[in-house]
């Protein structure tokens, strides 16, 4: 899961330390909060912070590093 602001959307594990979402997911953001499920947190998830590198409009996608 993604989170940015407000809104949260859904992202795809491409690679080691990469993904992909919608690019209405991020919009403008240079940056997001990434969830990845981890079933020994207490939560259920570790959080950390991705950097968008790059989006493509026609297509439609982000492309997102953490």
């Amino acid at each position: 899961m993604i989170e940015v602001g407000n809104s949260t959307g859904t992202g795809w594990i491409i690679e080691d330390d990469w993904m992909i979402t919608n690019e209405h997911v991020v919009g403008s953001n240079q940056f997001v909060i990434v969830f990845i499920p981890d079933p020994s947190s207490e939560s259920g998830f570790t959080s950390m912070q991705g950097q968008v590198f790059g989006v493509d409009k026609k297509k439609r996608f982000s492309r997102s590093k953490s």
